[in-house]
């Protein structure tokens, strides 16, 4: 129903799922914890850092933003 709207005045955040799709979100929105097991001490694990690199280059081109 909220796609149909020419004027909104709310919005849903998307998930990383939804990269891609054509979700109408403007902000992918995530846990980190549902995709990272990194916390921030020590160095990222190669594979999450790759991970990480992929969503925030991605969500721009995608005409998103990215929150988690």
């Amino acid at each position: 129903m909220m796609e149909s709207q020419t004027v909104r005045y709310t919005a849903y955040d998307g998930r990383i799922s939804d990269l891609g799709t054509g979700a109408p979100s403007t902000l992918i929105s995530d846990n980190w914890t549902k995709h990272f097991t990194w916390m921030g001490v020590g160095p990222m694990p190669p594979e999450e850092w790759k991970k990480l690199h992929s969503i925030v280059t991605t969500a721009p081109s995608n005409g998103k933003k990215v929150r988690f």
